[in-house]
Formats: C-alpha cells, sequence, structure tokens
C-alpha cells in the first residue's frame, strides 16, 4: 500500500528536521563567548564589620578574578538591592591597597566625615586589569567594593541582590552575591 511509504517519508523528514535542529543548537553553544571569570559569587560575601556608628560606612571588598591569562570583560551595569537600614553604593578600586587586604572577604569600617580607606570610582566601564603581586595569582582582575552605609542602630545583613553584569565579546554575563554580609552598632551581629 502507498501509505507506508507516505508514513515512512513523514518520519523521516521529522527525524532529518530534528537532528538539523540540534546541530544548531550544538552550533550556537559553540559560538558562544564563555564566561571569563572563574569561580562564582562576588568574593566578599561571609564579611561582617560592627560597632559602627549611625552614618558610618563599611566597605566590603571582593574580586572577579578571570579565568584565564588573557581573560577580557568590561562592566556593564549592576543592581543593588534596597535593604532597610543601609545605603548600598558598588564601586571600582583602580589601584588595590597594598597587602594589608590579603585575605578575601575583607570589611574595613570608616566614619562619616573621614574618607574611604582606599579611591574607589565609578564600576561600569572597568575591566580587568594586572592582579596586585600580593594576590598570588596571574590572571587578570577587578576589585570591587561594596560601601555599605549604616542608616540605624542594631544588625543589618546584607543576604543577596548584589549583581554586576559584564561583557566579552558578545555575550553579557552577571555575576551575583553568593551568601551574606552584616554591618551592625553591636559587637556581634
Amino acid at each position: 500500500s502507498w501509505v507506508r511509504p507516505v508514513a515512512v517519508a513523514r518520519i523521516a523528514v521529522a527525524v532529518a528536521l530534528v537532528a538539523a535542529a540540534g546541530g544548531l543548537v550544538l552550533w550556537g553553544i559553540s559560538t558562544r563567548t564563555a564566561n571569563p571569570i572563574s569561580s562564582k559569587g562576588l568574593g566578599f560575601e561571609g564579611a561582617g564589620e560592627s560597632r559602627l556608628s549611625v552614618g558610618d560606612h563599611a566597605v566590603f571588598m571582593g574580586f572577579l578574578v578571570g579565568r584565564s591569562l588573557d581573560s577580557r570583560a568590561t562592566v556593564t551595569g549592576y543592581t543593588l538591592p534596597h535593604i532597610p537600614g543601609v545605603r548600598l553604593a558598588l564601586y571600582a578600586v583602580p589601584k588595590p591597597p597594598r597587602g594589608s587586604l590579603t585575605g578575601v572577604p575583607t570589611a574595613t569600617g570608616y566614619g562619616a566625615h573621614n574618607a574611604p580607606p582606599y579611591p574607589m570610582v565609578q564600576l561600569v566601564g572597568r575591566t580587568l586589569g594586572p592582579p596586585p603581586a600580593w594576590l598570588h595569582t596571574h590572571h587578570p582582575v577587578l576589585m570591587v567594593a561594596l560601601d555599605v552605609t549604616l542608616l540605624r542602630r542594631g544588625c543589618v545583613h546584607i543576604t543577596g541582590g548584589v549583581r554586576v553584569r559584564y561583557r566579552a565579546g558578545d555575550t553579557t554575563f552577571t555575576r551575583s552575591m553568593d551568601g551574606t554580609s552584616s554591618v551592625g552598632t553591636r559587637l556581634f551581629c
């Protein structure tokens, strides 16, 4: 009967279409730019700064570290959550401080009327660059500072919502805060 060859032809066409679609997906994946930043998180998770006064700042430091020696990435934007009790700002640190911040995560407090402990500049548009010698990596890095201003007494926990978007080639990636940092007026938060 002629019905059987038509059914076989339809099945063959369906298999060919599925194979072609699968090939297109694999091709698309193979041409997509790989994420140039290694590991997860932003690097300042798990830190805390206590015994601050209302109006004081805490700066949490982290690094975006390139996956390889030739990693390239440019920050295109960021997202900060609204958390009652604190005001958040995100910056780049163009010149990493000397060896005092060799351990990440690190937090440094400073008074409401004092200058930050190191220069902080706009984050958007910054790229990965040479690492400081004390960081013990040869891969390019970008030092990121989360500046937290304490607006009330007590303890405030920053549990997420901090995201940095960066571009490599024609692809945009996002690195999100993975964990909690805290600030407060008490000794233990």
